[in-house]
């Protein structure tokens, strides 16, 4: 068993905004900044391998928790939101009175990404994690890995929330999930 601990970045002005961020390359904002700066890991985190997205939200979100840069992944790269990026919640459903984002694992922005195709790409990582490792990464990342531990369809609401800077438990054996919950 391999634990893992999954963060998701601080906030971006987009995050404040309420604005689907997807692959945009946003930095943290000022209040993401102290945010963060403020947040304290257990000392026993800080031996573990820190990997990180390479969208700067994340990197930064790393930098300021540990002090050093983390090795980059792609894989843990956000979701692509595709045609949405950028736009709210209200404007998205401007757009169409049929958008239901929360539509089964298959639902895919035009030109995105759907929830199945980020649990294939996290999948194969899993089985190549070795040690205990902290990984900085993003909402449409971490809902994958909650949706391969705990079967969660994503037509409901997730099993964990998913706020900016949180930081949830997961349990990797063989390439497979358990979460654990939220680090308090």
């Amino acid at each position: 068993m391999i634990p893992l601990l999954l963060i998701r970045h601080g906030p971006t002005a987009w995050t404040e905004a309420g604005r689907l961020q997807g692959r945009v390359d946003q930095p943290l904002s000022e209040l993401g900044r102290e945010m963060l700066r403020r947040r304290e890991l257990p000392p026993e985190f800080l031996a573990w391998d820190w990997i990180s997205s390479p969208l700067q939200r994340a990197v930064e979100t790393g930098l300021i928790l540990r002090g050093m840069l983390a090795r980059l992944e792609h894989v843990l790269i956000e979701r692509d939101a595709g045609a949405f990026e950028g736009l709210t919640r209200v404007e998205l459903e401007a757009q169409s009175a049929a958008l239901r984002l929360r539509d089964g694992l298959d639902w895919c922005p035009p030109g995105g990404e759907s929830p199945r195709q980020v649990m294939a790409r996290l999948s194969p990582w899993l089985l190549r994690l070795a040690r205990p490792t902290v990984a900085i990464t993003h909402r449409g990342v971490i809902e994958a890995a909650l949706a391969l531990a705990t079967g969660w369809d994503y037509t409901g609401p997730p099993p964990a929330k998913i706020k900016p800077g949180v930081a949830l438990r997961f349990a990797v054996t063989a390439g497979k999930l358990r979460f654990e919950g939220p680090l308090e």
